[in-house]
């Protein structure tokens, strides 16, 4: 054997470790997590010092992901776990939606987890949020949008979450509020003044729908919120060794 054969032999046996050692399919490559999303009303509205658009539009919603439904026999399979709903027994804030509930200052809309692989934001899909029971609207508070989660150095999450406070028809614009009884002009009694003059009009009656754009750096594991003057996130991310996760 020459001697650059000799020298290029260690290099292409290294070559030949370093193939068979990387993985054998894009599952094996792959950070899981697990997702979880309470979505809360928060009663009553404050909306002192914030104006909100009448109609603030609606999430991109075409082309998201839909969740599949809790299929505890897959969850442990890379290649079809993958946007399954985790079983309600494997939420990790139970607790935490009991104490809302308990809340009379918040009201939860939508207590939801799941199971998705994370990686590259310019390939993540976003996930479909929707609290309306198959898609329509019954007249009670609802919360429609998208959620995303993206690793690079840090996990992302982007939040489009639109929420309507007597339901989210969105076959049309948002419905109007009805503008505040007007009562007829009374006199103020103004001492020292024979000039009446009249009550202020009522203040006009704030939106009924709400949208919430956030992004943020999260850390896996840790409870996060998302605040808003008329409705609340909390977001936990888990990572998930697959093969060995018990949902």
């Amino acid at each position: 054997m020459t001697r650059p054969m000799q020298r290029l032999l260690p290099l292409l046996l290294l070559a030949w470790f370093a193939l068979g050692a990387a993985p054998t399919s894009a599952a094996d490559a792959t950070h899981w997590y697990d997702v979880e999303v309470i979505i809360f009303q928060q009663q009553p509205l404050d909306t002192a010092g914030e104006i909100f658009p009448a109609d603030p539009g609606v999430p991109a919603l075409e082309g998201a992901r839909r969740l599949l439904r809790a299929a505890p026999a897959l969850m442990n399979d890379p290649n079809k776990a993958a946007f399954h709903r985790l079983p309600a027994d494997a939420y990790r804030l139970n607790g935490r939606a009991a104490s809302l509930a308990r809340s009379k200052r918040f009201h939860p809309i939508l207590h939801l987890a799941w199971r998705q692989p994370v990686g590259d934001p310019k390939q993540a899909p976003a996930v479909l949020i929707d609290s309306r029971r198959n898609g329509a609207d019954d007249g009670r508070p609802a919360v429609v949008g998208t959620i995303k989660v993206s690793l690079q150095r840090y996990l992302h999450l982007d939040a489009d979450l639109l929420f309507g406070s007597d339901g989210l028809d969105l076959s049309g614009p948002p419905p109007v509020a009805p503008p505040a009884a007007t009562p007829a002009a009374t006199p103020l009694a103004v001492p020292g003044n024979d000039d009446a003059g009249t009550a202020p009009a009522p203040a006009a009656e704030p939106p009924t729908r709400f949208r919430m754009r956030q992004s943020r750096r999260l850390r896996s594991g840790e409870l996060n919120y998302f605040d808003h003057p008329a409705f609340g996130m909390l977001v936990q991310i888990t990572p998930v060794a697959m093969g060995d996760a018990k949902p």
